[in-house]
């Protein structure tokens, strides 16, 4: 039993687990153990009784949807900038102004901003039943990459990799292996998707969730789907409706191997 002065009182920002089983939802009032850094729950904090084996969700770094790509633009923007002001400056800052970013920088603000939109109608549509990380690195060396999203829900770990490819028409190679924009094959798409599955599901594999499904989907924002759903690769392309109904999905895991496997994650690949 633990003094009570160690324990501060707040409202979770993030789903937990006391370490007498029971989950404590984010929003909910609950105890915070500072020296355990643990959550309590209500009738815990009511008997005194807290127990180390407790598991804070409340502690878990999510991550920041678009992370990877907000710094790549920012990079980018910057580079542009001394190098113009660098060979013009009397006019460098005009022609900046005059010229805009370039669309291949610009592509890296925009896919940041579909991740955040994709984050946002997913975390509303979860209603707490869905835990979220975002923004993940993958690995290290020739392994080295991005995880933009992982869904821990009811029916297992889900991949989700979002795209804001608004009015591109989305199609498959005829084999169904590779995606097709506007025509023109995007083969890094399916390969990192193949990588990022490969990952996961050895981590899941591994840790205190060993038997949890492992899915995948791409979330295309604003582009010009088939009418049947797409499947690439074994994994399908769907709109932002079609993710929703995919984590609203019954499954195997209650609230207590979510938080679980959500801090394993969380641990496993840090936010990149």
């Amino acid at each position: 039993m633990e003094k009570i002065d160690d324990i501060k009182i707040l409202v979770l920002r993030r789903d937990g687990v006391c370490g007498c089983g029971v989950a404590v939802p984010r929003g909910v009032q609950a105890g915070w153990h500072r020296t355990l850094r643990v959550v309590v729950c209500a009738r815990c904090l009511e008997s005194g009784d807290v127990t180390e084996a407790s598991s804070a969700e409340a502690e878990v770094e999510i991550g920041r949807p678009g992370a990877s790509l907000d710094r790549e633009h920012a990079r980018r923007m910057r580079s542009r900038e001394v190098t113009v002001r660098a060979a013009h400056p009397v006019i460098g800052g005009l022609l900046l102004l005059l010229a805009g970013p370039r669309h291949t920088t610009e592509a890296f603000r925009i896919g940041a901003e579909g991740e955040r939109q994709v984050a946002a109608a997913l975390e509303r549509a979860g209603g707490g039943d869905v835990l979220f990380l975002y923004n993940r690195r993958r690995g290290t060396g020739a392994e080295r990459g991005d995880i933009d999203m992982l869904a821990i829900a009811p029916s297992g770990v889900h991949i989700i990799d979002p795209k804001k490819y608004v009015g591109r028409k989305i199609r498959a190679t005829v084999r169904g292996d590779e995606i097709v924009v506007d025509g023109r094959k995007h083969t890094g798409l399916s390969a990192s998707m193949r990588r990022q599955i490969a990952f996961v599901t050895a981590a899941v594999q591994s840790g205190p969730q060993s038997q949890a499904p492992v899915h995948a989907a791409y979330c295309f924002l604003g582009a010009d789907l088939p009418w049947r759903t797409l499947v690439v690769g074994g994994v399908p392309v769907l709109g932002i409706r079609g993710v929703k109904r995919l984590l609203d999905r019954p499954g195997p895991l209650d609230a207590v191997a979510r938080g679980a496997l959500h801090a394993d994650l969380a641990r496993r690949f840090p936010p990149a």
